[in-house]
Formats: C-alpha cells, sequence, structure tokens
C-alpha cells in the first residue's frame, strides 16, 4: 500500500521563534506583543489535509521562524550564553525528566514529564509518561527505534540514523556537553483528533540557545500519536523523519544564521532519507509541475509547498545518485558559501569538473529519459521514478506556438505518431537549450539549434517517442522560445514521397555525429555543385560537382578535423541556388 507519509521537516530555527521568551500560556501575551508567535492556532492547515498525513510544521511557522532569526542575531549573548552549559546529562534508564515541547495549537510551549526507557551509543531516548502509561509506546518499540538510530539502517545494517548522517553530512552540535542525541517520543500537541494531518516531528534551534523555554540539549521529538511506533510502517516512518530532522540538526552546527537556501537545507535533509534506505518522498508532486522555479520554496500554502519538497527530494537524489554522497559533507560544511555558488564550490572541492548548469542540464533531461546507459548523467540510480508530465502531441504541427519557460525549470513535449519529424524552434536568449531526446534503440538525446531546421526521418519507426526538452538555464528570469512547423513529410532512403522541382532537402541526421546524409531533388538532368561553407562563408569541402542525372540523391558527409558548429550546406543546380543550415556536433 502506498504510504501518504509527508514527513514534518523543521528547518532550522522552524519552531524557535514561537518558544522564545515563552514558558507557558500565561506569557502568551508578552511574546505576541514582540511578534515572537502566531496569533492564530498553527494547527488549522492541518485539518485540511487527508486523515493521518504527517506535515511538515516549518511553514506553519514561518513568520515566527523569521522572527528568531531577526531576534539571534541582534542578541548574540543568546546562542554564546548557551555554550556556558558544562555538565553532561549522563542519563540511565529511569532517569525521569520534564521537557520543554511546542504546542502547535496555540504557539505556546510546555513542560511534559517523561523517562529515559533507554541509553544507546549515540542516543538517550526518553518517551513522554502518559504515551508509556497508555502503552502507546512499549519497551518494543523504544528498543527499535534506539536500534534504528544507533546500529542498522534499511540502506546499512552495521549502521544507524547517527552515523549514517555524520558520514554524508557533517558532525551535530554539542550544546549540552553530551555526546549522546535525545531522542523525545511524545504525543505532539497538533490538534490531531482523529482526521486531518498531524505533525510527526521535529527539531528546534531554540534548544540550542539559553533562554526561556529552551531545553539546552541536543534534541528532537517523534510523535507517538497518531503515528503508531508500535507497528512496522510506523517506526518506519518514525525513523525517516529522525534521518531527516538529525541532518538539520548538522546543518545548524555550520549555519547558525540560517544563510542557506531552505529549499537545499530541506533537499538535504530528504536525501538523508533516501541514503538510509526510506523511501524517496511523494514523487507524483514534483512529476505534474516539472515547470516550476528550481529553488521557489511556498511556505504560504502547505498543499503548495509539498510540492517543494517534492522537488527537492527528486533534485538531490539526482545529485546522489550521479556524484555520490561525499558531495553533501562538504556542501553542508561550507558555512561561507550557499545556493548555487555552494553548490559550485562542493563540486570543486570534491574533484569533479561539473558545475551547476551541468548539473541541471543532465537533470533535466533525466527527468524524461531517465537511461543511464545512454549517458551515466541522464538517469537515475534511485528505481521507478515517475516521469515528469509532458504535453503530448502526433505531429510537430500541433506544437507550433510560443512557450515560457520558469528560470532553472524546464518544458517538456513529447511526439508519438508516424509522420515524419521536421520543425524549426526560435529564441533570443542563450540561456534556453532545447534537446530531443529520441527514444528507441538505441535512446539518443540531440541538440537543437535555434533557426535550425531539426529533421528525423526514424520517427515512427526507428524513434517511436520523441521529447523535446526545452530548458532554461538563468536562475533570475523566466524566458521563452517559439516552435514552427515545417513540414510533416521528408524524403528519406528509399522512399516514394520526392518533390516535383529541384530542391535541396533536410539532411539527417541533424545535428549529426559522426556522419550526415544530405539530400536533394533534381527536376532534370544537369550541371550541379554540392558544397559545405563555414558559417563565416568560408568554403569548407565540395562534396559533388559535375553532371548529375535528374531524381533523388544522397550524398554522405563525414567532417575531418573540423570543430563543432553550424556549417551551410549550399547546392547550385537548375540555375538556383538552395541552403540549408546543418549543425556538427562532436
Amino acid at each position: 500500500m502506498k504510504s501518504n507519509r509527508v514527513p514534518f521537516f523543521a528547518s532550522l530555527v522552524v519552531l524557535a521563534a514561537s518558544m522564545i521568551l515563552v514558558a507557558g500560556p500565561g506569557s502568551m501575551s508578552s511574546a505576541r506583543a514582540q511578534g515572537l508567535t502566531p496569533p492564530v492556532s498553527l494547527a488549522d492547515p492541518l485539518r485540511a489535509l487527508p486523515d493521518s498525513t504527517a506535515v511538515c510544521g516549518s511553514l506553519l511557522l514561518q513568520e515566527s521562524d523569521r522572527a528568531i532569526s531577526r531576534y539571534v542575531k541582534n542578541h548574540p549573548e543568546v546562542q554564546s550564553n548557551a555554550r556556558l552549559q558544562k555538565t553532561a546529562w549522563s542519563f540511565v534508564v529511569g532517569s525521569t525528566h520534564a521537557w520543554y515541547a511546542a504546542n502547535f495549537t496555540n504557539g505556546t510551549n510546555y513542560l511534559t514529564n517523561s523517562t529515559c526507557r533507554a541509553v544507546g551509543v549515540n542516543c538517550y531516548v526518553f518517551v513522554e509518561d502518559s504515551m508509556w502509561t497508555t502503552g502507546r509506546v512499549t519497551q518494543s518499540a523504544v528498543d527499535s527505534v534506539m536500534g534504528a538510530f544507533d546500529n542498522h539502517v534499511p540502506a546499512n545494517p552495521s549502521k544507524g540514523v547517527y552515523q549514517m548522517d555524520v558520514d554524508a553530512f557533517g558532525n551535530p552540535p554539542d550544546v549540552d556537553n553530551d555526546p549522546r542525541i535525545i531522542l523525545f517520543l511524545l504525543n505532539i500537541r497538533d490538534g490531531f483528533s482523529g482526521s486531518g494531518g498531524y505533525v510527526g516531528g521535529y527539531f528546534t534551534t531554540r534548544d540550542q540557545y539559553n533562554m526561556q523555554g529552551s531545553n539546552l540539549a541536543d534534541i528532537f521529538y517523534l510523535d507517538a500519536y497518531p503515528q503508531n511506533l508500535n507497528s512496522a510502517t510506523g517506526l518506519r516512518a518514525a525513523m525517516s523523519t529522525t534521518a531527516h530532522e538529525f541532518q538539520h540538526m548538522i546543518h545548524f552546527n555550520y549555519d547558525h544564521n540560517d544563510n542557506e537556501l531552505t529549499f537545499l537545507n530541506e533537499g538535504c535533509s530528504l536525501v538523508a532519507e533516501v541514503n538510509c534506505g526510506y523511501p524517496i518522498y511523494d514523487q507524483s508532486l514534483f512529476s505534474s509541475e516539472p515547470n516550476h522555479y528550481l529553488f521557489d520554496w511556498r511556505s504560504d500554502s502547505i498543499n503548495v509547498v509539498l510540492k517543494d519538497y517534492s522537488r527537492a527530494a527528486r533534485f538531490t537524489t539526482y545529485i546522489r545518485d550521479r556524484f555520490g554522497m561525499g558531495f553533501f559533507k562538504g556542501f553542508v560544511t561550507n558555512n561561507t558559501l550557499h545556493g548555487i555558488n555552494g553548490i559550485n564550490a562542493a563540486l570543486t572541492g570534491y574533484g569533479v569538473p561539473d558545475q551547476f548548469n551541468d548539473v541541471i542540464y543532465g537533470w533535466f533531461i533525466a527527468n524524461t529519459l531517465d537511461n543511464r546507459s545512454v549517458d551515466s548523467t541522464f538517469g537515475y540510480v534511485y528505481p521507478n521514478l515517475p516521469q515528469v508530465k509532458n504535453t503530448r502531441f502526433s505531429t510537430p504541427v500541433g506544437a507550433v506556438g510560443t512557450y515560457t519557460v520558469s528560470k532553472l525549470a524546464a518544458q517538456y513535449l513529447s511526439f508519438v505518431g508516424k509522420n515524419n519529424f521536421n520543425f524549426v524552434a526560435t529564441w533570443a536568449d542563450t540561456a534556453v537549450k532545447l534537446r530531443a531526446v529520441e527514444i528507441g534503440t538505441p535512446s539518443r538525446v540531440l541538440p537543437v539549434t535555434s533557426g535550425l531546421e531539426f529533421s528525423e526521418p526514424g520517427y515512427g519507426t526507428s524513434y517511436k517517442t520523441i521529447y523535446l526538452v526545452a530548458m532554461n538555464t538563468s536562475p533570475t528570469t523566466n524566458l521563452s522560445l517559439r516552435i514552427d512547423s515545417v513540414s510533416t513529410t521528408t524524403v528519406t532512403p528509399g522512399s516514394t514521397l520526392v518533390p516535383r522541382s529541384t530542391a535541396l532537402l533536410p539532411s539527417y541526421p541533424n545535428p549529426f555525429n559522426p556522419e550526415t546524409t544530405i539530400q536533394f531533388f533534381l527536376r532534370d538532368a544537369g550541371e550541379i555543385s554540392l558544397r559545405i561553407y563555414s558559417i563565416d562563408g568560408s568554403e569548407v569541402v565540395t562534396l559533388l560537382q559535375g553532371w548529375v542525372p535528374g531524381g533523388e540523391h544522397h550524398v554522405a558527409w563525414v567532417p575531418k578535423g573540423l570543430a563543432s558548429g553550424v556549417y551551410i550546406c549550399r547546392l547550385d543546380a537548375d540555375h538556383q541556388q538552395f541552403s540549408r543550415k546543418i549543425a556538427y556536433i562532436k
């Protein structure tokens, strides 16, 4: 059965703002006066979601998140004083402690009693006392949580979430001078009463600062109601959330000021789940919206931002599959460069020549082709990812029109039919790239040049489906391109479709490497010349000159010692001159 889990991924200071100077309900008015707590119930958006769907609470606390960022920057002592905590916890099984936790129904925090039920190599597992006495959390569930955090995850039987995340992203903070992370299993107060969504877990940097309501601990929280930690499905969801939230804790250790793009920080947490062997975030959401700005994070709507999570999971999983998890440690631990600059620095530091534009080019193609045998950059290791949405046509004629491509996004068109495939596409900005992805045996990816006729006579035979992938590599501007139909028939070797007058027909393939075939038709026999010129008008080679009989002719051209680029094929025949552009791609 497909899970409807949408994990709660609190980013960096997510919950901190709602709890600064808030020790309980009695502090609400003063906290609200400072703009540190939301004025309405944070649980309201959850009720509109499908039943038993765990959600990301970071968007529920967007405004308070911004408030805490401003507060900490203006009060650096909040951060420095936190380091004055000198005594490690040194808990043992049976130790009791009252922890502050978030109340999502009114934006406050509260103290709740708990008991340490397990001590692992890398964690303490505390359970809210009410969850223990009611049987919502059992010792078996506690042991399973500890085992997954310390010892084994689906992707690695000898490493737990802790070591998998540390190896991939770096070291966690240590505000409490105790190397163990506190995992607190509780009923998160999110207003869940049997219907709607709920908060599945969170990490709050509030606990990293010396302020009222802080636990002054390296701690994160996992829901025990309605999430069922006694079931295999519930445990898997909880530990996937744990892998995600622990990455946020590590990321915070290197980026206290929250300078990283939310999209990329969340993406790292999403790929942390995949790296541990848990399922990738729901990919049907991204697949339905590929033509959307890559780094967008729409925290104003809980339903729409889920698509941003889906896109972030897809993008970072592609990076993992292309470069390996080693990329991410250099990216997370670099606290000076962020966004595209941070990606480029991490790639360089990891010893690969590729840069961000190379990455998104391969990603755009992989999202429709997903075939590493064509090119290792054009596919995923992660299996069975859904293909992105495309607009389907039977001939290029139907695709004639202007298309807008969002910044750092792609527009996908597909053609399935038996007619020959000819068109011209034009665009003004060099940030636009157009590729024809031809599905056959073997499949291939061909560049399309602005203003140059593209022809594929194998459409419908060798290639049953052709995708056009229009890519916008600009990070700042939405761009457009236009597709114009040239014709729906092309003369190919052995065909009976011939023009009635002398003509220079489309070469095939075009663009090409290493060879193309130039086609022309002569109404009558006569003296002709067939030459290739460079784009500046210099003659490159004479392919044919002399007396030629009437009818259909095909001449092969294999460039020797020439650079990639656009060339002009010119036919002089029947007292006329004909020319076409052809592109050689090495």
